[in-house]
């Protein structure tokens, strides 16, 4: 029966979404350039968070691709206090990024840019660019949780190339925060579930349930399974394929 228990209590676990979750993007995201042009990959957040530092590494295809810089983000611009910025590239196709407030009461406040990259394009071609490690660290100088930064792709020359294969579902959503409702833009293939959990993992509505092929548009107003508006906080939207899974921070704000 412990045993029975014990498998029980783990499947629940490894179903529920990850409660804090903070997700980073690309942005633009799977974008296409013509052949030696100059493009920028910027790293956003979209969530309402205090942020002091910002630490990346990233992967990139050198054959389609050469660095030319990295820089704090736009959020950190007209900070009073100092910003010390790094970017170094070494090997080739590797390169570490940072921006840190330096003094007492020094922090940036998302949503918004933290770091952009600046590349040329030198090979036709599918380029993909991976973060193999990132950080944030909050006001007291304390490291961030489960903050995550999914890959994305450069299309260099043949505009007609086949898309990136998809790596599984894709969720995102705007404005955030948001009163009282919001857009969802969902990307899949097949049958697909959508639920709204509290930050414990507790589920509180299905948003929506269908098939999905590629993308989805909808609109969520807040609300639970009984149709009472939900108070203000912040929410965890997970959306589930046969692929996988895939959980946002929504913010409501009243």
């Amino acid at each position: 029966m412990r045993r029975i228990l014990a498998a029980l209590l783990l499947a629940l676990a490894a179903a529920a979404p990850a409660a804090g979750e903070v997700v980073l993007r690309f942005d633009p995201a799977d974008q296409g350039l013509p052949l030696d042009a100059a493009g920028s990959l910027s790293i956003l957040l979209d969530d309402t968070l205090d942020v002091r530092t910002i630490e990346v590494w990233v992967d990139y295809d050198t054959t389609r691709l050469r660095g030319i810089d990295g820089v704090p983000g736009l959020l950190f611009d007209g900070v009073s206090c100092y910003v010390w910025p790094d970017f170094i590239e070494d090997p080739p196709g590797s390169w570490f990024g940072s921006a840190v407030t330096i003094g007492y009461d020094c922090w940036v406040t998302g949503p918004g840019e933290l770091f952009r990259w600046d590349f040329e394009t030198v090979g036709e071609g599918i380029a993909c660019v991976t973060c193999t490690y990132v950080r944030l660290f909050d006001p007291e100088g304390e490291l961030i949780a489960d903050v995550s930064l999914s890959p994305t792709h450069v299309l260099v020359g043949a505009t007609d190339a086949p898309p990136p294969p998809a790596s599984g579902p894709g969720l995102s959503l705007h404005p955030n925060p948001f009163n009282p409702t919001t857009r969802l833009h969902l990307a899949g293939e097949g049958a697909a579930r959508l639920t709204a959990h509290d930050v414990t993992g507790r589920r509180l509505a299905v948003v929506w349930e269908g098939l999905i092929d590629g993308e989805r548009t909808l609109s969520w107003r807040a609300r639970d399974d009984r149709g009472r508006d939900l108070p203000a906080g912040v929410y965890l939207l997970r959306l589930e394929t046969g692929a996988g899974a895939v959980t946002r921070r929504a913010v409501l704000v009243k």
